[in-house]
């Protein structure tokens, strides 16, 4: 009997920490996600306004799935807990901006934004983006090369993100919007070029550990003859 419920207990603690903790995780993120980027711009500040950008626009979105996927151990959990996690977000971020409407100065009537024809439309874009991002982020935990492409693809879209933004956009746009894709477009370009110094490092410390191991291997046996 003792043994029985031994088993028991150990398959529900499997359970937990295999499905609920990621599921309960990734869900109170994508929820966080959603409430940074309205929240913050309530704050009237120049941080708050860099904040709420940076945190509105789609390049975190992409890098809160990939995370997900890069942290979930198989690729049906990476797809469906950064689309959940992201469907999640989405849906805090337009509650927040339906039950908070923006107010410009000197008006009166309130500006909202229709909160289930956002929740759809972006829902749809989340499905779209969490489960391939998820299933980049669980394909970049693989060691060597082949994971680079899919190590880079968030500095990648954060980089073409504020630099369209910049080309597109930049025009009328005051100077704390201007510095945070700038700041924002070379910090995903340093990124970038860390994780293809990181990679190339690994490579050749590997390469080199082979030549030496393979070196001794030879030696030994020369001795040994």
């Amino acid at each position: 009997m003792k043994s029985v419920h031994k088993r028991t207990g150990k398959t529900i603690t499997h359970l937990l920490r295999t499905y609920l903790t990621p599921a309960i995780a990734a869900l109170t993120t994508g929820a966080l996600l959603g409430l940074i980027g309205p929240g913050a711009a309530e704050w009237n500040n120049s941080f708050g306004a860099a904040l709420s950008l940076t945190f509105s626009s789609g390049w975190p979105w992409a890098c809160y799935a990939f995370l997900v996927g890069f942290l979930c151990r198989s690729k049906i959990m990476a797809g469906s807990l950064s689309f959940a996690g992201l469907t999640t977000g989405v849906t805090i971020y337009y509650l927040f901006k339906y039950m908070n409407p923006y107010v410009p100065p000197g008006a009166t009537n309130t500006i909202g934004e229709g909160f289930s024809s956002g929740v759809v439309l972006w829902g749809i874009y989340a499905l779209a983006l969490g489960l391939p991002m998820g299933l980049v982020g669980h394909l970049a935990r693989n060691q060597g090369l082949v994971a680079l492409p899919f190590r880079i693809v968030v500095p990648a879209i954060a980089f073409f993100e504020t630099t369209l933004r910049l080309d597109v956009e930049a025009e009328g746009q005051d100077y704390v919007t201007l510095l945070t894709w700038n700041v924002t477009r070379y910090a995903a370009a340093t990124t970038a070029l860390g994780i293809f110094g990181h990679a190339a490092w690994s490579f050749w410390c590997r390469h080199r550990r082979g030549s030496t191991e393979s070196d001794a291997y030879r030696t030994h046996h020369l001795h040994g003859e």
